[in-house]
């Protein structure tokens, strides 16, 4: 179907609020797309693109140009392009042919509630994974439990070229933390050249709390390159707990790990809250933080009691370290 747009796919004729909406109970277990050949959908130029509200739980969103022309190159935007805010939707998956293409629209995905999957998709980035198409603001808004990529092979989301931050991770007081892992953030789809790194751009954004990026098998890795900052933590509330977990990326680096593909500023940006930790002790926590165009970890007077334990800093324009910073 092409919903929003003229029959050639190619301009927008957009329905004033969703373009497909679920809202409640009995309606589950419904597929939009599919990863057949010829089954994924146009959403675009509606006010949001897909809504998946809280009593409809059991969806799959797979197959579908979301915030795009019928070529996947140009832009027609959603205002939102994904919002799937019921328990256990699933938004792509992990083959080629499951990937959702979310890009030009306002938002790309606002994804949230227990045993919510992103996986597999390209988000502000045109069809081919190597051009910037991006979202205005967050290419993804996740909370309370939501996953975004995975250990499993196929579950890594290239998230690059949006225009505020690729992940934002909210406030989520009434839930869970987000697990993001195996992402590449601010790279291409070959995770060896940066797409569009914006001047107030963070790769991973962390507002809330109990999050963990990364993690302690080599499959849990994020690329977190190309950005303007990789990974900046601010807390609503200045000296609240926090206690986030950031372990075995790479920040500031290729795909590979063998050479530079900074970001524009900081590495890692402590700003307020507290009892964050980066890195650790164990096999597999440290996380790899070089080549960036400024510090490579810079702590404010208004985030306490983090540990910065057992990773690899190196080559990064200025510090290493930055305590105190302002």
């Amino acid at each position: 179907n092409f919903i929003g747009t003229n029959a050639a796919g190619t301009a927008e004729i957009g329905n004033r609020d969703c373009g497909l909406i679920i809202t409640s109970a009995p309606f589950t277990d419904n597929l939009i797309g599919g990863n057949l050949a010829g089954a994924g959908n146009l959403i675009s130029g509606n006010s949001r693109g897909v809504s998946i509200q809280g009593l409809a739980p059991w969806n799959t969103i797979q197959g579908n140009l979301i915030g795009t022309d019928i070529t996947g190159t140009k832009k027609i935007p959603n205002g939102v392009g994904i919002q799937a805010e019921a328990p256990n939707s699933l938004v792509g998956g992990p083959t080629p042919a499951a990937r959702n293409l979310i890009s030009g629209n306002g938002t790309g995905v606002v994804i949230g509630r227990e045993g919510s999957k992103l996986q597999g998709n390209f988000i502000g980035t045109d069809i081919t994974g190597t051009s910037a198409l991006g979202n205005t603001f967050e290419g993804v808004i996740a909370d309370n439990g939501a996953l975004i990529g995975g250990t499993i092979s196929g579950a890594r989301n290239v998230v690059a070229g949006n225009e505020l931050s690729n992940i934002s991770l909210a406030l989520n007081s009434f839930g869970p933390g987000v697990t993001v892992q195996g992402n590449f953030i601010g790279t291409d789809v070959s995770g060896d050249r940066a797409i569009s790194a914006f001047p107030i751009g963070a790769g991973i954004a962390i507002s809330g709390s109990n999050n963990l990026i990364g993690g302690l098998a080599p499959e849990a890795r994020n690329i977190i390159s190309g950005n303007v900052v990789g990974i900046r933590l601010r807390s609503a509330n200045v000296g609240s707990p926090q206690e986030n977990l950031i372990q075995g990326n790479l920040i500031g680096l290729n795909a590979a790990g063998t050479g530079p593909l900074p970001n524009t500023q900081n590495g890692v940006e402590f700003l307020q809250g507290s009892n964050n930790i980066l890195g650790g002790t164990q096999s597999g926590a440290a996380n790899k933080i070089a080549f960036n165009r400024m510090h490579g970890v810079t702590v404010s007077p208004l985030s306490s009691q983090n540990s910065i334990r057992g990773n690899s800093i190196f080559s990064n324009d200025g510090l290493g370290i930055d305590l105190g910073a302002n």
